[in-house]
């Protein structure tokens, strides 16, 4: 995606980092059963709403002209 690792690296660093600040007051909530609950919930939810999308603009590209180049 990026040309420059340091973007990359950056970009992943950052991703880490807004991680742990949504983990940390959480589990501070909740506790480490109830935040790795909540996480759990939320990573399969995306899972599935991900692989939805990919299901439905596979099936409907041709209808929305996705994957066509217009000049």
């Amino acid at each position: 995606m990026f040309h420059n690792f340091y973007a990359d690296y950056y970009t992943m660093a950052g991703i880490a980092v807004a991680s742990c600040m949504a983990l940390c007051p959480a589990v501070g909530l909740m506790g480490r059963r109830g935040g790795l609950l909540m996480f759990m919930i939320i990573t399969a939810l995306a899972s599935l709403l991900q692989l939805g999308l990919l299901n439905l603009l596979g099936k409907y590209s041709g209808h929305l002209n996705i994957g066509r180049i217009i000049h």
